[in-house]
């Protein structure tokens, strides 16, 4: 007596795996889009004085260009509301990914800063206004609620610590003039090897040289020379 092939689960099988090949397609491609969607508006990389020196030459600025170089800007222009947002959209799906998710979020950082140098870590949730002015250098370890406002130039050496709750700041507003929707900025820079304590504050236009080591909830108001140990509201000397 002949046996008869089961020709229904053979199809019930094959239906089966034509699904799981298109849902791991599916995946895959959302993935991707996921990633395709963060613009990449930066155009080549330029060294932060030499782009400065080449937008002051400009006769007529954008409010961005005015905005990097320290002139008196409107924050409320349309260009900038909209870096911001988009700004937004990346730091969201960096700050609700999963735990595990270490090498997703480094593709993120990459596309948002200006440049996330190697081995460097950033525990979420993390803040800034464009991203695309941070620089931050090699194995940097930067821990919960670090807050960036990079209205200009942010740029962090390599081997550098920071502490929870650390705040740099790039941004003020005119003092004489108070105008509504008007801000100046000013760049801040940290240099190689310097541990930054929780919940410091580090104001616009400091320059922090290599090897500094602040004390938790520190005030940064001025330059801090290299190899300095300082702490206190305003920092100072220990």
């Amino acid at each position: 007596m002949t046996k008869r092939v089961n020709s229904n689960s053979d199809s019930e099988q094959e239906e089966s795996n034509k699904k799981a090949k298109l849902y791991i397609e599916a995946i895959e491609k959302a993935e991707k889009e996921e990633f395709d969607e963060i613009k990449d508006t930066k155009e080549e990389k330029k060294d932060d004085d030499l782009e400065i020196i080449e937008i002051k030459k400009k006769k007529d600025k954008t409010e961005k260009e005015k905005m990097i170089i320290g002139e008196t800007y409107n924050y409320n222009d349309p260009q900038l509301k909209r870096e911001r947002i988009e700004c937004r959209r990346i730091l969201k799906k960096i700050n609700d990914s999963d735990p595990e998710e270490e090498e997703k979020r480094e593709e993120f950082f990459k596309k948002l800063f200006k440049k996330f140098g190697k081995q460097s870590y950033i525990e979420p949730p993390f803040r800034c206004d464009y991203g695309s002015n941070i620089s931050i250098g090699d194995r940097c370890s930067i821990n919960f609620n670090l807050t960036i406002l990079d209205c200009t130039y942010v740029t962090i050496g390599n081997n550098c610590l920071f502490g929870p709750d650390c705040k740099i700041i790039a941004v003020t507003h005119p003092l004489v003039e108070r105008e509504f929707e008007k801000e100046l900025t000013l760049p801040v820079k940290i240099g190689n090897d310097c541990f930054i304590g929780a919940g410091t504050i580090i104001l616009p236009g400091v320059t922090i040289g290599d090897k500094v080591v602040i004390g938790a909830g520190s005030v940064i108001s001025t330059n801090i020379e290299s190899n300095s140990i300082v702490s206190g509201n305003p920092a100072k000397k220990s």
